[in-house]
C-alpha cells in the first residue's frame, strides 16, 4: 500500500507542475553520448541492485526548473523518487535541501523512506551532467531516514551508484 501511496504523491507533484508527461523506459538505446541506455534511473538500495522496469514518470517545469523524476520495479514494487529545484545547469547540487527544494525517497511494499531536509552535511547529492526541458541526466546518491507516512519502517536507506538518464516529453 505504501508504494501505491508513494507512487499516487508523486503523481500529484508532477501534475501540479503542469509541464511535461510520462516518458518510456528505454533500453537499448544510444543514450546521445554513444552509451547504451539499460534503464532510466539505476541504483544500489541498502547493498541491492535496482532497475526501473517500470513505466518512468518525469516532469519538468521551466519557471523553477524543477525535475521529478520517478522510477519503480514491476517485480519487486521498489521505487525511487528524485525532486530536483532549481537544475538550470549541469553541476553538483545537494540533496535534502527545502530552498530550493532538492530531496529523495525510496519505498518497498509497506516501508518508505525519505531524505530529511537542511541537514548539515547535506544527506545526498546529485550531479547533472546534462540538464534540459527534455531531457535529463546524471548520477546520485542519499541516504535516507523512514518516513512519517510509513509507520513500521526501520533503519536506513542507503542509495548508491544511482544513475538517470530520462527523457521528458513535452
Amino acid at each position: 500500500m505504501s508504494l501505491v501511496r508513494f507512487l499516487a504523491a508523486a503523481t500529484l507533484a508532477s501534475s501540479l507542475l503542469a509541464c511535461g508527461s510520462d516518458s518510456p523506459s528505454g533500453t537499448d538505446e544510444d543514450d546521445g553520448d554513444g552509451n547504451p541506455i539499460v534503464a532510466p534511473i539505476t541504483a544500489t538500495i541498502n547493498g541491492v541492485a535496482f532497475g526501473t522496469t517500470a513505466q518512468t514518470l518525469s516532469n519538468y517545469n521551466g519557471s523553477s526548473h524543477t525535475y521529478i523524476l520517478t522510477g519503480a520495479e514491476s517485480a519487486t514494487g521498489r521505487a525511487i523518487n528524485l525532486t530536483l529545484g532549481d537544475i538550470a545547469a549541469p553541476g553538483t547540487y545537494s540533496i535534502g535541501t527545502s530552498l530550493p527544494l532538492r530531496l529523495a525517497s525510496t519505498s518497498s511494499g509497506t516501508s518508505a523512506w525519505i531524505t530529511p531536509l537542511d541537514q548539515t552535511p547535506a544527506v545526498g547529492t546529485v550531479t547533472v551532467s546534462i540538464a534540459t526541458p527534455t531531457r535529463i541526466k546524471g548520477t546520485f546518491s542519499f541516504t535516507a531516514v523512514p518516513s512519517s507516512t510509513a509507520p513500521g519502517t526501520t533503519g536506513n536507506a542507503v542509495v548508491t551508484n544511482g544513475q538517470f538518464d530520462v527523457t521528458i516529453t513535452p
